[in-house]
C-alpha cells in the first residue's frame, strides 16, 4: 500500500490496476485505459478497427460497469463511428452520453459528430463476461469513407468498475 492508501499494481498496455484500499475490502477491482498517444484511423475506409490502449482486460464470468471518455478529431464530413467488441459469449449494452435514447449492443455502431475541432464524447455502458475471457475493446472508423484523418486523441480513456 503507498502513502495515498492505495494498493499499487502493474501498468500494462496502458492499464492501470490501482485498487483504492476501501474498495480492495469489499472484493471490488477498478482498471483504466489510458490512451497514451493520438491514433489516426485508417482513411477513406469505414471498417471498424481496434483503437490501441483503448481495452479492458475481463475474465470469464464476470460483470463489468464501464465508462468512457473519447476525445477525437476529424473532418466533418467524415465523422467518427465507434463501437465495442466484446468476449464471445459475453453481452454489451452501452450508449453515449445525451445523442440517443437507444441502448446499443456489442456491434453497433455510434456516428460521432466531427466538426475539424477537438471533441469529447462519453459512453456508459455494461459486460457481462460468459464462460469465455478476453477484451473490452473499443474500435473506430470513418463513417463515411473520406480521403482525410480522424483521430482518436491522447487521454481518451476507459474506466471500468467490476460489480460481479
Amino acid at each position: 500500500m503507498n502513502k495515498n492508501g492505495k494498493i499499487s499494481g502493474p501498468v500494462i498496455n496502458g492499464i492501470r490496476t490501482d485498487v483504492p484500499t476501501h474498495a480492495a475490502n469489499y472484493g471490488l477491482h477498478n482498471k483504466i485505459a489510458l490512451k497514451t498517444s493520438d491514433q489516426t484511423l485508417t482513411q477513406s475506409s469505414e471498417t471498424l478497427q481496434d483503437v490501441t490502449e483503448m481495452l479492458i482486460a475481463l475474465a470469464a464470468n464476470e460483470k463489468w460497469k464501464f465508462e468512457t471518455l473519447i476525445l477525437y478529431l476529424g473532418n466533418s464530413t467524415a465523422d467518427l463511428d465507434i463501437s465495442f467488441a466484446v468476449p464471445s459469449g459475453a453481452t454489451c449494452q452501452w450508449k453515449t452520453t445525451g445523442s440517443i435514447d437507444t441502448i446499443l449492443d456489442a456491434g453497433d455502431e455510434q456516428k460521432l459528430n466531427c466538426a475539424g475541432t477537438a471533441r469529447l464524447a462519453a459512453v456508459h455502458g455494461i459486460v457481462t463476461v460468459g464462460a469465455t475471457a478476453g477484451n473490452l475493446q473499443m474500435q473506430g472508423a470513418q463513417n463515411v469513407s473520406t480521403a482525410a484523418d480522424t483521430k482518436v486523441l491522447t487521454n481518451s480513456s476507459i474506466v471500468a468498475i467490476r460489480l460481479a
